[in-house]
């Protein structure tokens, strides 16, 4: 059955009010980020992530990462946080960074694909991090788009794609970045992501910190990369199953 989908001003707080009563009740919502829209579900509701497969028309084995405002949130939802990501959250966080975690009791089953770990971001974007507080869900969002179609930045995009398929997308204009997340294994990067964010992503995020006079400087920001290039694990199987599933769940 088609659902009547609705397309609401994401700078009204009566349409974060609504996205907020949705995903307490269990419904989907798509919304911005930083990064992409995201198809929204509480993290903690294994009937409503799996709505999130069903409405992007793919197979529940590929884990999703679960969005939250701050470090105050993560208990029940990871199991431990550790040193070097607790490290990276001082640094990076809020902003477009997921960092994998060992897996806590309460996040739903349907997030994590049969793994022991589940991705954590805390996006920066005002729109998703209202939606968090209102409702007091963590919620579970891959990209919102039918699987194998592009990422939408816009949400005249996400309405091509998901129009009938969900009851509300909160239109917040462009996203800022327009690609996904970077993902992390830990706090930990094998070498291949390490140059990945070099390259890519890892100097924006400095110099947006630095320039906006966040309370971190250049050096220590330099410092931590450095530490983690330094210190990271070789590249084991795992790793590479559980980093290459994540990023394809965004």
């Amino acid at each position: 059955m088609k659902i009547k989908t609705e397309v609401l001003p994401a700078d009204q707080a009566e349409s974060i009010a609504k996205a907020a009563e949705l995903l307490r009740s269990g419904e989907l919502v798509a919304l911005p980020t930083e990064t992409v829209y995201g198809i929204a579900a509480d993290a903690r509701n294994g009937e409503a992530v799996k709505k999130i497969f069903v409405a992007k028309g793919r197979p529940q084995d590929n884990p999703l990462i679960v969005h939250v405002t701050g470090p105050e949130m993560l208990p029940g939802l990871v199991s431990e946080v550790p040193e070097r990501a607790q490290l990276l959250m001082a640094a990076f966080c809020p902003g477009p960074l997921t960092i994998i975690m060992p897996r806590g009791p309460e996040v739903a089953a349907e997030c994590c694909a049969g793994l022991d770990t589940v991705g954590i971001r805390m996006p920066s974007h005002p729109v998703a991090r209202a939606v968090i507080e209102q409702s007091g869900c963590a919620f579970a969002a891959p990209s919102a788009n039918l699987s194998g179609k592009p990422s939408p930045t816009n949400a005249q995009d996400v309405s091509t794609d998901m129009d009938g398929r969900l009851p509300l997308i909160l239109d917040g204009g462009e996203c800022d970045w327009g690609v996904e997340s970077t993902v992390v294994y830990g706090g930990i990067m094998n070498p291949a992501s390490a140059l990945m964010w070099a390259h890519t992503i890892n100097w924006k995020i400095i110099l947006s910190y630095y320039v906006t006079g966040i309370p971190i400087d250049l050096v220590r920001a330099l410092a931590t990369f450095l530490f983690l290039w330094l210190t990271a694990e070789p590249l084991l199987q795992k790793l590479d199953r559980i980093k290459t599933k994540y990023a394809l769940a965004e």
